[in-house]
């Protein structure tokens, strides 16, 4: 039972090596006094994960490999009401800093909560990038599915396609970063490279919208593990937690929804072909054993499946073909044609 349950564990370890955010701070009293000792709780709000650390001689704590998620900290010393900031938003290789805490004279079956900000501004490092969460990709209304029709949207980020009907290998073509060439930019997925390098113009598989946690387009001045090429697309995919959910969508597009053109209609054509259907599911929760209740809270799974089916309508390309008599005397003039050895 063991041994399975390492094969499970490894390669969610693996996926995680390059993602690398930390959560960091510095806890002192309300005169600006340092207090060393203190127990700070870190807990997932969706996993339930829980890191517990105390604060050093300077009343400094980091939490050090932590994986893009929500969480709530809590900071507990003597003689000092409970400090609890929730909704904590940590994205793939942020470096975040809570800055001064200070907590309030009291007992600790006190508390003081506070909701950490939406937006916060990046002081730990000069890194220039852009993100999008799920739940932005789930609102955004993209035609084609495709993530990176959603990173186009991002300032500093160009897209020369002439439209993304459905995600593929080659969607990360035609994506230019800060004038960058379309060929000089990376992508991962958990922290695993997925771009082709043999063309550097594709990649080895698309991720399903459904299964995106987070999308962090890095532009500039980012850390030398996310190296390679001038910008990188990093992709979090989503996992499991303590409740079960499922989804499933079908996505239906048809000529018969659309116009026609005007020159179609001027030439007594039909409406093209536009012909796609993408449908996709996933389910999500805590990993069920039989005898083995304590790893409910544990161990998850997430499962997505995407399939599509398409129509494409291919241009009509015009050719001119010589006639035969003139086919035959340019044959017979080269045959005529001396020969030279």
């Amino acid at each position: 039972m063991n041994r399975w349950l390492l094969l499970l564990f490894v390669p969610a370890a693996l996926l995680a090596q390059n993602t690398s955010s930390s959560l960091a701070g510095t806890v002192l009293d309300s005169g600006g006094a340092v207090i060393a000792g203190a127990k700070v709780t870190l807990t997932g709000e969706e996993n339930g994960f829980v890191r517990t650390g105390a604060t050093n001689h300077e009343g400094f704590f980091s939490f050090p490999d932590l994986t893009p998620a929500s969480f709530t900290i809590a900071v507990e010393a003597p003689g000092f009401k409970v400090y609890r900031q929730t909704r904590i938003q940590i994205d793939a290789d942020e470096q975040r800093s809570l800055g001064q805490i200070k907590l309030q004279v009291g007992q600790v079956s006190e508390s003081v909560t506070v909701t950490a900000d939406a937006v916060t501004v990046n002081t730990s490092n000069g890194e220039r990038a852009g993100t999008l969460t799920g739940e932005q990709l789930d609102e955004i209304a993209l035609r084609g599915r495709d993530i990176f029709d959603a990173i186009s949207l991002m300032p500093g980020v160009i897209d020369t396609s002439d439209g993304r009907d459905s995600p593929s290998p080659s969607s990360i073509s035609n994506i230019y970063i800060l004038g960058g060439r379309n060929d000089s930019k990376n992508m991962t997925v958990d922290g695993v490279t997925n771009l082709d390098t043999g063309s550097n113009t594709t990649v080895h598989s698309m991720p399903s919208m459904d299964s995106v946690a987070e999308v962090k387009v890095l532009m500039s001045a980012y850390s030398a593990e996310n190296g390679r090429n001038p910008s990188s697309i990093n992709v979090i995919t989503k996992g499991g937690g303590t409740q079960f959910h499922a989804q499933a969508a079908w996505y239906f597009r048809n000529e018969d929804l659309n116009a026609n053109n005007f020159f179609s209609n001027q030439a007594g054509r039909p409406r093209q072909e536009y012909r796609y259907n993408i449908g996709s599911y996933y389910v999500s929760g805590p990993l069920l054993l039989p005898k083995v209740k304590s790893l409910r809270k544990k161990l998850f799974f997430f499962f997505n499946q995407e399939f599509q089916q398409q129509v494409v309508s291919y241009a009509v390309n015009e050719k001119t073909v010589p006639p035969g008599d003139a086919e035959e005397e340019h044959f017979a003039a080269r045959n005529r044609c001396p020969s030279h050895d």
